[in-house]
């Protein structure tokens, strides 16, 4: 739910403590625009778990790279996703990785 992947279903209510932490979660991700609420095309991820993905460069580039992309062929070079954006480099428009809010 906090990550924006699910919903609450007013229509069948259940637990009311349950109900009232899930509809905040949802409202969250939808003012994060996470998960479902992302733009399309784009993986959105909550902001604790953003340092972790991991993405990849090649040594020549100045594009960050998915783990199957293409352009990976001849060097690969893992680094998470925050040092990359950070750095300067934008996402591979072939492979669309991660891309940070």
């Amino acid at each position: 739910m906090k990550q924006g992947y699910g919903h609450a279903y007013l229509k069948h209510p259940f637990n009311d403590e349950y109900m009232k932490l899930f509809r905040e979660y949802e409202t969250q991700a939808r003012e994060q625009g996470l998960g479902l609420w992302g733009e399309k095309g784009e993986i959105q991820q909550a902001p604790q778990q953003q340092e972790k993905i991991i993405v990849y460069i090649t040594k020549t580039g100045t594009k960050y790279h998915g783990e199957g992309c293409q352009f990976l062929r001849k060097s690969k070079i893992p680094i998470s996703l925050e040092e990359w954006v950070r750095k300067g480099y934008t996402p591979c428009s072939v492979c669309k990785p991660p891309v940070l809010r």
